[in-house]
Formats: structure tokens, sequence, C-alpha cells
């Protein structure tokens, strides 16, 4: 009996905080966004992202400039994180890298991908991403 009042009061719990968990919108404070290899930004939690520039260089790494709209952040992010998902070859899955080029302002973020330790010289390494800023 004691088990399911526990369980009972779990669950009550966890659907009070699940809708907060899962928003991504700018009441919260919360940016996020997925850009692909080319710079094209294929979901963002609101309208906060108003240009990417890519400058790939073949065999080394890329670097994206993200540009935010006029106004989201007042100062810079707090804090940002980039993650790589690309999942189409192995190499992509245990060697690709995303990181943020120095730190953000209010007005942009750079990040670089790379490939580490490829043994061909001029692999592609622009790779798609996920970007998270927050206020």
């Amino acid at each position: 009996m004691p088990f399911r009042k526990i369980s009972r009061c779990f669950c009550c719990v966890v659907l009070m905080i699940s809708p907060n968990l899962g928003s991504a919108a700018s009441e919260d404070g919360v940016f996020t966004a997925s850009i692909d290899s080319r710079g094209k930004v294929l979901a963002k939690s609101s309208e906060w992202i108003s240009a990417v520039k890519v400058n790939p260089r073949s065999g080394y790494y890329s670097t994206y400039k993200i540009a935010f709209e006029t106004g989201v952040f007042k100062k810079a992010p707090a804090f940002c994180a980039v993650s790589v998902t690309d999942v189409d070859t192995f190499d992509d899955i245990f060697y690709a890298h995303a990181k943020l080029a120095g730190t953000p302002t209010s007005s942009s973020v750079q990040v670089v991908t790379h490939l580490v330790g490829s043994l061909e010289k001029d692999y592609d390494s622009s790779k798609s991403f996920m970007l998270m800023c927050i206020q």
C-alpha cells in the first residue's frame, strides 16, 4: 500500500513539472536551435536567430557565426552549449566535435565544428549541431 501512495505522488509531481521541462520558449530565457551543416536553421524555439554565416575549411574545421535577432539578448547570454547531431557514419558519432569559439556576445555566438583524427586530407568538416543559449 505505501508504494502505491508514493508512486501516485511521484506521478503527480512529474505531471506538474513536465510541461516546463520541455519548454524552450523565449519567456523562459532558454533559446534552442537545430542548425544543419550548411548553416540552415532547421528548427528554433522562437525567433532568436537572424542569420548563420558558415566558413568551411576543408580538412580542418568549419566556423559558424550565429547572429541573434536585435533585442533578444540585452547582455551576453549567461550560458551557451553546442552539440553535434550528425550520425551518418561512425566517424561522425565518435569523432565529430562542436564547440563554442570564444565568449558569446549580445549580438552573436560562434561555433566551430571538426572531425578529430580523420585520415582523409580533404574531409568535410561541416557538421549539423544543436545550440542552446540561456539569458
